[in-house]
């Protein structure tokens, strides 16, 4: 039974990444170009800090969006996202606190993913000041 199954979905198992729901939440929020870009930057910033491990990849995903979209001036979680992810606003506030604050300790030897994002090809989203949610 289990070979069959395999076989039926072609050897091509994974578990689900960050960047998978972030994928997803964009979907559903039809976010605009530097929304996605900024969450994108936020989100690969957490693979900088081991402390951001104990999240669930679907909640760090979740934060990136909440980050993001307070950032660009929106409601910070809308009922699409809620809907989604299955999380509330007030769920999401707090790892997107944790994400905040492990970014503001990255030490200045960390700077692939601020160098990256810096660039004019992802927004130079990297110098857009993050306020705090």
């Amino acid at each position: 039974m289990e070979r069959q199954i395999l076989q039926t979905l072609e050897y091509k198992l994974t578990i689900p990444s960050a960047h998978m729901f972030l994928a997803r939440y964009i979907e559903v929020d039809d976010a605009n170009k530097s929304i996605v870009q900024l969450a994108s930057y936020i989100l690969d910033g957490t693979l900088l800090s081991y402390k951001l491990l104990r999240y669930c990849p679907s909640k760090l995903a979740s934060a990136a969006m909440l980050i993001a979209r307070n950032t660009q001036g929106m409601h910070p979680w809308s009922c699409a996202l809620a809907n989604c992810a299955q999380y509330c606003e007030a769920d999401v506030v707090i790892v997107a606190r944790a994400v905040l604050a492990e970014k503001a300790l990255i030490g200045p030897e960390l700077t692939s993913v601020l160098k990256k994002y810096s660039r004019s090809v992802y927004g130079c989203v990297a110098n857009i000041d993050i306020p705090s949610v």
